[in-house]
């Protein structure tokens, strides 16, 4: 049979649509769509809650699972025939990213058309592409050795990396362990891998709780953005059900005014759709995250996997500030309408008023300011106006001083009471007395001792 004809039939019968690649043990379920046995036990582990039931991946049926497990489905035999008829696929090509020669391909990007091995597939997936790229496992010819890691020691050719330091954070061979390292810390390199798969669902779990949140705060969002539209648009209604019944005089000043309410709802739809890109920039990140961290197999854990994921997360702590970083200022219009007759406006600030021998209307604007809290990612609308008087210089110099202002009239309230003032002033008359007085009895007693010593002579 021609090649190509082999391909096509291989890519249309033999391969699962869980995880791209050929059946391995395939097994039947009772809706008649065959999967491998580890892709449903993956996919059991991933969406039942209890083990007993799950939904196929193709029609979306419920399937109970067997008594004994998953291995108690039933063997689709035919699958097995046809591979056994068109042969196994086999493939020796090298990774197009490291060039490591010692390394076989094991998958290949069709997007950017690159033979990629185990340790250089995480960061093409998470990295190279702004969208889930389509990623296929390919079978080698060379040999299958699992490896766990980079298995060459740098330092022994001849040995492979078996152990890990905890001390240096960095995997070594078994001479590496009684020479260099041989007063550090050292456990088995699966016990570490073992730890690394399990910091991995944590921050699948972590992944999982943030974009619950941010899903909430994109939905708040969106509320926002449609009360913006419909507090506007009723606004302009209003404006315009009045305007209509008012003179030519007064429609020159409703052009006006749906000017200012448009630049104004403008202005406030594209700060909060410039909020809405990052959030959905954001979302989209965690969203690469989970379906990393989901695909995962346990043969895929490995250094590379953690340390990848470390910089990934650094760069979605990053994205995550930009998003809770925007503060968005919303101005909240309404028009209240009102009997008119001949109409002039009159701007009291924050109101404006449209009136003589009666008023058309009043338009007011109320300034709030959109927030995000980093910590709960949930929408906080504040008024901008009272904030921004209490954070002013100048009303805590207001404060400042009638603190001040209040202290003294305290003081002098408590000396007007106890009569303070008053023992004060007898004191310093005292005190001042006594010191004029002293050089006077001074000068007597001098006079007095000059006079007997001149008697005595």
């Amino acid at each position: 049979m021609d090649s190509e004809k082999v391909e096509r039939l291989r890519e249309r019968l033999l391969q699962c649509s869980v995880c791209m690649d050929e059946y391995k043990d395939p097994r039947i379920l009772p809706c008649h769509h065959t999967f491998c046995c580890s892709c449903i036990e993956s996919v059991v582990q991933s969406s039942s809650s209890t083990g007993r039931i799950f939904r196929c991946p193709h029609c979306r049926s419920d399937v109970c699972v067997p008594n004994g497990g998953i291995k108690d489905l039933p063997i689709n035999f035919y699958i097995i025939s046809l591979q056994d008829e068109l042969g196994s696929l086999g493939y020796s090509g090298k990774c197009d990213v490291c060039k490591r020669d010692w390394l076989v391909a094991q998958f290949r990007c069709i997007d950017c058309d690159l033979d990629i091995c185990r340790f250089c597939i995480h960061a093409h997936r998470l990295e190279t592409h702004t969208e889930p790229p389509k990623i296929l496992r390919v079978e080698s010819q060379r040999n299958t050795n699992q490896y766990t890691s980079c298995h060459i020691c740098a330092e022994h050719p001849d040995e492979t990396q078996q152990l890990f330091c905890t001390t240096c954070k960095q995997a070594i061979c078994i001479r590496c362990s009684c020479s260099g390292h041989k007063q550090h810390s050292v456990i088995p390199l699966s016990v570490k891998l073992q730890e690394s798969q399990v910091y991995l669902q944590k921050k699948l779990d972590k992944l999982t709780s943030e974009k619950r949140k941010v899903s909430k705060a994109g939905k708040d969002l969106e509320r926002a953005r449609a009360n913006v539209e419909e507090l506007c648009d009723r606004c302009m209604l209003a404006v315009d059900a009045e305007a209509h019944r008012a003179c030519e005089t007064i429609m020159n000043k409703k052009s006006q005014i749906v000017k200012e309410i448009l630049l104004s709802e403008k202005k406030q739809l594209s700060d909060i759709d410039n909020a809405l890109k990052d959030f959905k920039a954001y979302v989209q990140r965690i969203e690469r995250g989970m379906a990393f961290l989901s695909d995962l197999q346990d043969s895929d854990i490995c250094l590379e996997v953690v340390d990848t994921f470390k910089i990934f997360s650094q760069k979605l702590k990053t994205s995550r500030n930009d998003f809770v970083s925007n503060h968005i200022k919303i101005q909240e219009h309404q028009f209240l309408p009102s009997n008119w007759s001949h109409m002039f406006s009159v701007n009291f600030g924050h109101s404006r008023k449209f009136f003589h021998f009666g008023t058309l209307g009043a338009l007011s604007v109320k300034n709030l300011c959109l927030s995000i809290d980093p910590k709960k990612l949930d929408i906080v609308l504040k008024p901008r106006v009272i904030i921004r008087v209490l954070k002013s210089s100048m009303f805590k110099k207001i404060l400042q001083f009638f603190a001040v202002f209040l202290f003294c009239q305290l003081l002098f309230y408590i000396s007007d009471v106890t009569g303070m003032f008053d023992t004060i002033a007898l004191v310093s008359q005292d005190t001042y007395g006594r010191m004029v007085a002293l050089p006077l009895d001074f000068s007597r007693f001098l006079n007095h001792t000059l006079q007997e010593i001149s008697k005595e002579l």
